[in-house]
């Protein structure tokens, strides 16, 4: 589960990665499906187990929660520059919200590591691609 995080969050914000899920055929279902599909704060809520009290739970569906709706706002973003702006803020909002509920006792780096991959990178990457085409010189 690290190495799928901490890897994501790096490689999510390179634009390889924005060429390869804001590819034609790619759209916003595809990328709301792959969020949905990390299930990851579940794991580590299980990971941590009863000495971590049923808060655990409770923070698990937050973040999770809270990842969905963030991707839906981001994909509404139509604007690349604005999608990225949106993507960091939700991303930060999310560190607030880790904050605020306090880090899992298994894995404390967890939420920020999530929270960047998924929302910074792969939901916002798209703005990664127009800067790579705005800043590409001609050959």
């Amino acid at each position: 589960m690290a190495l799928d995080l901490w890897g994501g969050a790096w490689c999510n914000n390179t634009p390889a990665a924005a060429r390869w899920y804001h590819r034609p055929g790619q759209g916003p279902r595809q990328r709301l499906l792959f969020c949905a599909a990390h299930l990851h704060p579940f794991v580590l809520a299980w990971l941590d187990g009863a000495p971590a009290g049923r808060w655990r739970w409770r923070r698990a569906v937050a973040e999770y929660g809270y990842v969905l709706v963030s991707a839906t706002a981001i994909e509404g973003v139509r604007d690349p520059r604005t999608r990225r702006v949106v993507g960091v803020l939700a991303t930060a909002g999310g560190v607030v919200l880790w904050r605020v509920l306090g880090a899992s006792p298994g894995a404390p780096w967890f939420a920020p590591v999530y929270f960047t991959k998924l929302l910074a990178g792969h939901v916002a990457g798209a703005a990664v691609l127009r800067v790579e085409q705005w800043t590409r010189h001609p050959a």
